[in-house]
């Protein structure tokens, strides 16, 4: 392990070269260049000191580490040098080394996003940033895990591990690990003392201490806090505390919780400057330098009174502020910038938040809260809001397109511009099950970044301040409701760190108070209330007379403080009660959120755009519709909840029975509610979330949610298919079942819907997604066969719902043939064994009773052949038990077997075995189903079942197992391998595979196989066998004469499998 000493040494040039060459054993070799040499040009390279680029490290040219000298340390400036470079050299993967001073030193790590376009293919820059002076344990554990072993040479195992070591997932982990240890095991036991043992009252004041705490975390990084800008504002203070001081009977402590932390909260952070002590009462030596930040988070409450009664040295013991302030935040490097999808910092940033939020919920499962990572809530997002740009320029979507995608504005005209940014600035959106805010913070992010785009003076129009525009839109744009009171919590503190971040303000006596958001970000029950649209004219007059007022109330509330934001806070409440009376024929149930009267400008017919379309547009746009109410955009990630929920992270069995009936009962009463029309069967709770978002939306709004995969074929979503097909256009659906997109281990699917009556024309569009991981999300897509909406039905929603242009008639897909699996992966698994071994730690090239299993990964095989097999330790207390993928002992033990190499190239690489192989997941494997006969595992059930494997309110699959291992029988597979190996195979996968490297599991279970019987399959048979007695006679490589042999012998399987299938 790297120690910050190591760090702290960065202080020229030759001391860069040697941490690399001495610290992180790369063979080190400076070349220096011009930057123009590198495809830089002239503008990015005045960036660049001298405009000199040093390499320091290559690896046949494959892996390159790049040093540069810069006057910026600005990631704008990072990316404009590298994206050239890029350009230039498409191939290679490299770091970059930055410094401006040697003071801080920041270390990038480009990932390509490839684009269907590859002209647009775009960088994820991850950039690790170190300062010599404040050196974390981010940083030592991330360069450390940078160290290659002596000797090695390879580029890619040198890339995989640049690849791990940027992962910022890893980072956020390895810190959610010790928040949660330390929020349960250190500060709520305190907490517990002093509050009596009252379990409730101690969580949410243990998550209100992490909070404030983290807050001024992030404020310090701002520069924020104390006299001299202090990044370490709060040690200083902890330090103080533990200082023993004269008293009349000897020396005491002071108490960091009573002395210093209640009166930052609560009387400097909550009191503007001139109201405020300029000194701390028990310590005059230190000022009240800090902004006044108006209340919210930092207004003293019932559990802060309840905490400041007991004896002051009983309250919170400094030790308990040590481990979270010095054991905890200390050791991480904390960035006020927010990621984006584009550029990450290894390094704790606001989104954290909602990370820690969705992790900490206990029982989150059972709850159905799942945290929605960045790249979907992008994509949800801009979907969104090219539907909704669409109706103010009609005929205009390749435009909006490049808008809102690219942040292209060549499109546009100045009247079209003109016309985007009123439709942007009247915008309304809404997350009814905002959680944490994720939605919320990512509309905030897009809306912000077109208004700079649309605000360019190139387009003739007014530029604003970044910060206002982000106070206007949360004030006017955003709206956001949930039934967790700690997860409202969480949505706004990170709007409110938004803000901060924004800020560039170096006076915080400039800094602006923050917003009460008390109104916007509301707690309540979302499906309970009345339809809010469903009102009577009588009702909606009253609702008019009211919304202006609110409006105008709230707008005030958003920037009070003080008393004038108590007495806001009352007359709010007072019209809000008002129209409640007025609707007492049709009540909302206690804690529900009241649509109709928390957000009445919403609902009162005032929610109408002062836009005029242009001319070529008039009557189009829906503007001018003055009795248009509802929202323009329903982004969510509704609650998953199935009607069986069974609540067991609930230790105790009253409780977790109690919490059973309560559930069923909230269920009944909303069935008895009428308010929905498609609960059906055991519905989910997602289900009236969808019916509830349709409710809410104006005409022509647009709906787009993130929920679970079951939606596509169960039974109990089939009125809610029915709903949609009949009342909107499905815009489109992106399955996501083959692609891990949470934690949870959830499948899902994500709905695009516009609230209008079905075009007949119209055809949704429908995207498959697929990878390994969220970040494989933005590029593995693939356009799925559609047609009209009105003719499709509910075949629709499920991604083999239609098929086109099958090569032959009666062809079988291979995967109904054979079960397609990747295979092992030998590495620890980092989620308890962290580096524990790896691969080649477990591998040996000689058979003994610890490496028993014949072992292979794709780089041994090759066409038709095996290069070479070595053996794999099984049966230790590590090998398989601790294998970061076990898989199950028969996918790799059948009597028969195919493997085709994952990253073949453009030629399919595959194998016959019967030797028992064990194969790792840079490998495929290929299984007929009936050699899985009797296998039951979840692994497996997630393709097929069989029919006892089915509840009884899922719909059946497509095939049965028991179909499918007699179909598996039909096929030999010698034959299939002839089919795989064949040039048809090569171009219809060419046609289809997701990647120019890969060939995936699912682009193989596609492959159609000419269903032949099996005398006929013999002749395929037979030339396989040649070629494999040619690899058994010579072994690997062929000589000449058989290397002719084998080609002749491919060229007639070709042949006759085209015949197969000529139509």
């Amino acid at each position: 392990m790297l120690t910050p000493n190591d760090v702290e040494r960065l202080t020229s040039s030759g001391a860069v070269a040697d941490f690399f060459s001495q610290s992180l054993g790369y063979k080190v070799d400076p070349v220096s260049y011009e930057a123009a040499d590198l495809g830089i040009p002239e503008a990015p390279a005045r960036l660049i000191r001298h405009s000199w680029v040093e390499l320091l490290s290559d690896y046949q040219r494959q892996f390159q580490v790049y040093r540069m000298e810069v006057d910026s340390m600005r990631r704008t400036d990072f990316r404009a040098i590298l994206e050239p470079f890029y350009r230039k050299h498409p191939a290679g993967n490299y770091l970059f080394a930055f410094t401006k001073d040697y003071s801080e030193h920041a270390f990038v790590s480009p990932l390509r996003v490839l684009a269907d376009d590859p002209a647009k293919t775009k960088l994820r820059l991850r950039t690790l940033r170190v300062d010599r002076g404040n050196v974390y344990h981010t940083d030592v554990e991330t360069l450390t895990n940078l160290r290659i072993t002596p000797g090695e040479q390879s580029p890619q195992a040198i890339w995989d591990q640049h690849r791990a070591a940027f992962d910022v997932e890893r980072v956020n982990k390895a810190f959610f690990d010790e928040y949660a240890s330390c929020f349960k095991e250190v500060v709520k036991p305190a907490a517990l003392k002093t509050l009596n043992r009252d379990e409730d009252a101690a969580h949410k004041f243990t998550q209100l201490l992490f909070n404030r705490l983290m807050f001024c975390w992030f404020l310090q990084k701002k520069g924020w806090l104390g006299k001299e800008a202090d990044q370490n504002y709060l040690l200083a203070l902890l330090d103080r505390a533990n200082t023993p001081r004269k008293v009349k009977d000897g020396k005491a402590l002071r108490s960091m919780y009573h002395d210093y932390l209640t009166f930052l909260f609560f009387e400097v952070l909550c009191s503007p400057e001139d109201e405020r002590r300029k000194h701390f009462p028990t310590d005059p030596d230190v000022g009240t330098e800090a902004p006044f930040l108006n209340g919210g988070l930092f207004e003293r409450g019932r559990l802060d009174e309840r905490i400041e009664s007991a004896p002051r040295l009983k309250q919170l013991p400094n030790s308990v502020l040590k481990s979270i302030l010095r054991d905890l935040f200390a050791r991480y490097n904390f960035t006020v910038e927010e990621s984006t999808s584009l550029d990450v910092q290894v390094a704790l940033d606001p989104e954290l938040l909602g990370s820690i939020f969705e992790r900490l919920v206990t029982g989150r499962h059972e709850t159905g809260s799942y945290y929605t990572p960045r790249p979907v809530v992008q994509f949800m997002c801009r979907e969104a809001l090219k539907g909704y740009l669409k109706e103010y320029l009609p005929g205009e979507s390749e435009a909006i397109a490049s808008l809102v995608d690219h942040h292209e504005v060549s499109g546009l005209s100045v009247a079209d511009a003109k016309m985007v940014a009123a439709a942007l600035d009247r915008v309304k959106v809404c997350d009814p099950a905002c959680g944490s805010g994720a939605y919320l913070l990512g509309m905030l992010h897009e809306l912000v970044d077109l208004s700079t785009l649309i605000y360019n003076p190139a387009l003739r129009l007014e530029p604003r301040s970044l910060y206002d525009h982000k106070l206007s839109i949360i004030q006017n744009n955003l709206y956001g409701v949930d039934i967790d009171d700690f997860a409202v919590n969480i949505a706004r503190l990170r709007l409110w760190l938004s803000l901060v971040v924004e800020n560039e303000e170096t006076d915080w006596r400039k800094v602006e108070p923050l917003p009460n958001l008390d109104f916007k970000i509301e707690t309540g029950d979302s499906l309970t209330a009345p339809d809010p649209q469903a009102m009577p004219s009588l009702f909606r007059r009253v609702l008019l007379q009211h919304a202006d007022r609110l409006a105008e109330l709230k707008g005030d509330y958003l920037r009070a403080h003080g008393e004038g934001k108590k007495q806001l806070a009352r007359q709010i409440r007072d019209e809000e009660a008002e129209l409640r009376d007025a609707f007492s024929d049709s009540p909302a149930p206690n804690g529900s959120h009241d649509w109709r009267v928390a957000f009445a400008e919403v609902f009162s017919g005032t929610n109408v755009p002062s836009v005029k379309p242009s001319p070529q547009n008039a009557g189009k746009a829906h503007g001018q519709d003055a009795h248009a109410t509802g929202f323009d955009v329903i982004l969510a990630n509704p609650p998953y909840v199935r009607a069986d929920a069974q609540f067991k992270h609930l230790e105790d069995e009253d409780e977790r029975q109690d919490a059973i009936a309560r559930w069923k009962g909230y269920r009944s009463a909303l069935l008895q509610s009428r308010i929905y029309e498609t609960l059906y069967e055991k519905w989910d709770l997602y289900l009236p979330f969808l019916e509830r978002a349709h409710q809410l939306l104006r005409p022509e709004g647009r709906m787009v949610f993130i929920i679970s995969d079951a939606y596509n074929a169960a039974k109990y979503a089939k009125k809610s298919h029915e709903f949609f097909l009949t009342n909107a256009n499905i815009e489109r659906i992106d399955y996501c079942s083959e692609i891990p997109l949470f934690e949870a281990g959830v499948s899902n699917t994500i709905l695009h819907f516009a609230k209008t009556a079905p075009d007949p024309a119209h055809q949704p569009v429908r995207v498959r997604r697929w990878g390994e991981g969220r970040d494989d999300f933005e590029h593995n897509a693939v356009v799925l066969p559609t047609a009209q909406q009105v003719e499709f039905g509910a075949a629709l929603f499920k991604a083999d719902g239609t098929r086109a242009g099958q090569t032959t008639a009666g062809a079988m897909e291979l995967g109904r043939i054979c079960y397609i699996s990747y295979g092992l992966r030998a590495n620890a698994d980092d989620r308890y064994w962290r580096g524990e071994f790896v691969t080649a730690d477990l591998v040996s090239s000689v058979k003994d009773r610890r490496h028993p299993k014949p072992f292979i990964e794709g780089k041994d095989l090759t066409r038709w052949w095996i290069r070479r097999v070595r053996y794999l330790e099984w049966g230790t207390n590590r090998a398989p038990s601790k294998f970061a993928r076990p898989t199950f002992p028969e996918l790799h033990e059948a009597e028969e077997k195919l493997l085709a190499v994952r990253s073949p190239g453009t030629t399919p690489k595959v194998i016959h075995d019967d030797d028992s192989l064990h194969f790792d997941a840079s490998s495929v494997g290929f299984v007929p189903w009936h050699y899985l006969k009797g296998v039951r595992n979840k692994s497996i059930k997630k393709t097929a079942k069989y029919r006892n494997e089915v509840k009884s309110d899922e719909a059946p699959p497509a095939a049965f197992r028991e179909e499918l291992e007699k179909l598996s029988r039909q096929f030999s597979p010698k034959y299939l391998l002839a089919v795989m190996n064949s040039t048809y195979a090569k171009d219809w996968l060419a046609a289809r595979r997701r990647s120019k490297i890969h060939v995936y599991p699912d682009d193989w279970k596609q492959l159609p196989i000419a269903p032949i019987s099996m005398e006929d399959q013999q002749q395929f048979v037979k030339l396989v066998d040649a070629i494999l007695a040619e690899f058994k006679l010579h072994g690997y490589p062929l000589p000449p004469a058989a290397v002719e042999s084998v080609a002749e012998l491919e060229r007639e399987i070709d042949e006759k499998v085209a015949a197969l299938y000529e139509s």
